[in-house]
């Protein structure tokens, strides 16, 4: 299968899901409340725990961006604030420092992806996408992969760029990560 077949199948899968996804609501007040003790507690505990937490990443930006998203809480869904964690996190550039954020599984492309010495390649696919398996990705709907792989890396905890490519997948097939980064159409 040729490389222009399997992004335009990848951006046909990122469509239909599209048009039977939906938007989250902004959070209650008591996921509100929920969401600022996770965030008081992930501080805390990055302060308290982390052999060197702020190695890579000044203590002020840290400190600035928690509070960021402390004031942001109001205007987010649940998703996008943990998105938000998982930004701060890797802002960190600590592979051993992260947020694996369990979406619903109803909320995540049914495909697999894979690093190869020369691209990004489908390594798995659900039985109606299994005319993709083994195609090479040059692009997500209409993002060239290096652009995609760019905007992952702000919510993926790693320190080189092989273990960023590493640790592509679960995010790269994740609807609300998608939908935050803006690489998902029609406001998925």
């Amino acid at each position: 299968m040729n490389i222009r077949v399997v992004s335009c199948l990848l951006v046909l899968a990122m469509a239909v899901f599209a048009l039977v996804g939906c938007t989250e609501p902004q959070m209650s007040e008591e996921q509100e409340l929920w969401a600022k003790e996770d965030l008081e507690f992930f501080r805390n505990e990055i302060e308290e725990v982390h052999p060197d937490p702020f190695y890579k990443l000044p203590e002020d930006d840290f400190h600035a961006q928690v509070e960021q998203l402390k004031t942001d809480l109001g205007s987010l869904t649940y998703d996008e604030f943990q998105i938000r964690l998982m930004q701060i996190i890797a802002s960190m550039e600590d592979a051993h420092t992260n947020l694996h954020y369990s979406f619903e599984e109803d909320s995540r492309y049914p495909v697999q992806f894979r690093w190869f010495s020369d691209g990004l390649y489908v390594v798995a696919a659900a039985r109606q996408y299994r005319g993709v398996l083994g195609g090479r990705v040059v692009s997500m709907n209409g993002l060239p992969v290096d652009e995609v792989m760019h905007r992952l890396d702000t919510v993926i905890s790693r320190e080189t760029e092989g273990w960023l490519k590493e640790s592509v997948n679960p995010e790269i097939v994740s609807v609300p990560i998608l939908r935050e980064l803006e690489m998902s159409r029609m406001g998925l």
